[in-house]
């Protein structure tokens, strides 16, 4: 991994887009804890690469009898980091499920805008009370067409909860920057978000099971986690026509990418979006029109699914 003057030396040589920010891989090692170091790469305008990784649990030889025990956190990791996504198993032995999560049939990674970096309140309780260490839970963030989709990685952490105004700070280098959306936007535009575990779905689990409703009367619940046991929630805004727009839950990392989505509509009409990908290549999208009660309490029991295969 580069030393900081290193990085910094980068700030006047605009070919350099990317550091890396974890140590060595080494099967089973923890450098996927890249959270504090992508504060410092995406400060100074570089992309967190985390090394290579092994996306099969089973492979052995090369390090000894070790293996990777956590392939799925590695991938998620790599992905949220918006550095490259590199595998490095031997021949053959690539788990493609899991790599697949990461890109697009062209192998476009389906990265976030901004890498996942770790939460301040989780940096604040590791230093003022070491016995009630929050843990790893990083944010990151995509826009399309002016809405904003978080991402919560929790992982190796105690169950917590974070707030609705937890949620809305993930993206406040959005509006911290001329152009964006300013802080009052932000506190206006959005006053629910449904939030899917993409981590729980890679393992089988419907996607609309693992759904939670945030807002300011109802925060987003983390459950205790492990390395092999983590949470990854993409979260989606409520949009002005009641839909909000979920996009590939089924089937990757980061579901609602910029770098796959634009275009994003919401109207009487319902909503309407732009996917790009491989020649051919057909994805499954998901949206959810969300129904309101008498008052202004979003309910659970008044919302109608969509799934649409799409074809780029």
């Amino acid at each position: 991994m580069s030393w900081p003057r290193h990085a910094l030396q980068s700030v006047e040589i605009q070919s350099v887009t990317q550091a890396r920010a974890s140590d060595d891989y080494h099967p089973g090692n923890d450098q996927w804890r890249i959270g504090v170091t992508s504060i410092f790469a995406h400060a100074i305008g570089l992309a967190p690469l985390k090394d290579t990784f092994w996306s099969n649990s089973t492979l052995r030889g090369r390090y000894g009898d070790d293996r990777e025990i956590a392939p799925r956190l590695q991938a998620a990791v790599a992905t949220l980091s918006t550095g490259n996504v590199s595998p490095s198993d031997k021949i053959n032995w690539t788990n493609v499920d899991i790599v697949q999560r990461c890109v697009d049939s062209n192998g476009k990674i389906l990265a976030p805008d901004t890498p996942a970096k770790i939460l301040d309140q989780a940096i604040l309780s590791g230093a003022l009370d070491p016995g009630s260490k929050l843990g790893e839970v990083w944010a990151s963030c995509s826009e399309i067409s002016g809405f904003c989709f978080p991402q919560i990685l929790n992982a190796d952490s105690p169950p917590t909860t974070l707030s609705f105004e937890d949620v809305l700070d993930t993206f406040n280098y959005m509006y911290r920057h001329p152009g964006h959306h300013s802080i009052d936007d932000v506190n206006t535009r959005y006053h629910t978000f449904l939030a899917v575990d993409t981590a729980a779905v890679s393992l089988g689990e419907p996607p609309m099971k693992t759904l939670q409703y945030v807002s300011k009367e109802s925060p987003l619940k983390l459950s205790a986690t492990n390395k092999t046991d983590f949470q990854l929630w993409a979260l989606s805004p409520v949009l002005p026509n009641e839909w909000s727009f979920l996009g590939e839950i089924a089937d990757k990392w980061v579901p609602a990418s910029s770098r796959r989505f634009s275009n994003l509509v919401a109207d009487a009409s319902g909503i309407s979006v732009t996917a790009s990908g491989g020649p051919g290549e057909t994805i499954e999208v998901w949206a959810v029109f969300v129904g309101l009660h008498e008052g202004s309490d979003y309910a659970e029991d008044r919302q109608d699914f969509g799934i649409f295969l799409m074809m780029c």
